[in-house]
């Protein structure tokens, strides 16, 4: 049996050695960290790194971004520290998640303690309320105007609806598993999330379902909806 921790760990080591940087945080992004992965999900794993100190005193700056290919089912990237920290003081969605992920694959000693801290405290909630709506608009004028649609999209707009709703009422990051956020959706939106979770875990990526009447009158009016509490 395949050993993912051992492979990922070993990928981590080789961005280290080809790019002679530290990677001082890794973790999983995308369906398999909010729990709703498909069989033939990739691994998105995305970290944080940083070069020697020498690095940030030259006159140009060294490479704030890491983009490799995908290796088999394995799909990595990463950001500099100092492009993170930046995108930190405007509530940038995706750094947020991955420092929230339930799956760190590897955290030097305080790293999370701090970014999470920080992420907090210069936390900007309509800056993060209006990401997640953005992607849930994207994603029903993109994925979701079909006879038939894909469980997967269903449950990318209402996890993006349902941390938005979160982020607004309680002025917090939003839970990373869709678990925990689906709690800021209506009862009876939430009531259809077990179906398309089953479907979607049993199903490749690429397979279509019938439309649901409940959710797609609740997409589009929620959508329009949380553009007047956003700028509220």
């Amino acid at each position: 049996m395949r050993d993912r921790q051992a492979e990922i760990l070993a990928l981590l080591r080789r961005v280290e050695a080809e790019h002679g940087v530290e990677v001082v945080y890794a973790c999983e992004s995308g369906s398999r960290a909010w729990g709703f992965a498909s069989p033939d999900s990739d691994f998105d794993i995305r970290f944080l790194f940083q070069h020697p100190r020498r690095e940030y005193l030259r006159v140009l700056p060294p490479a704030d971004t890491i983009e490799l290919p995908i290796d088999d089912d394995l799909d990595p990237g990463g950001w500099d520290v100092r492009k993170a920290a930046g995108l930190m003081r405007k509530s940038n969605g995706p750094l947020l998640e991955w420092l929230h992920s339930p799956i760190v694959y590897k955290a030097e000693p305080g790293v999370l303690d701090r970014w999470r801290g920080a992420a907090t405290a210069s936390l900007r909630p309509r800056n993060l309320a209006d990401h997640y709506r953005g992607l849930a608009k994207q994603m029903w004028l993109s994925n979701l105007q079909g006879e038939a649609v894909r469980a997967k999209d269903y449950l990318y707009a209402l996890r993006a609806l349902a941390c938005c709703r979160w982020t607004l009422e309680y002025e917090s990051i939003p839970p990373v598993p869709f678990d925990g956020a689906k709690k800021a959706l209506p009862a009876e939106i939430q009531e259809r999330i077990p179906d398309l979770l089953a479907w979607k875990a049993r199903s490749a990526e690429a397979e279509v379902m019938e439309r649901v009447g409940a959710i797609d009158r609740f997409i589009p009016a929620e959508i329009d909806d949380l553009v007047e509490r956003i700028e509220a």
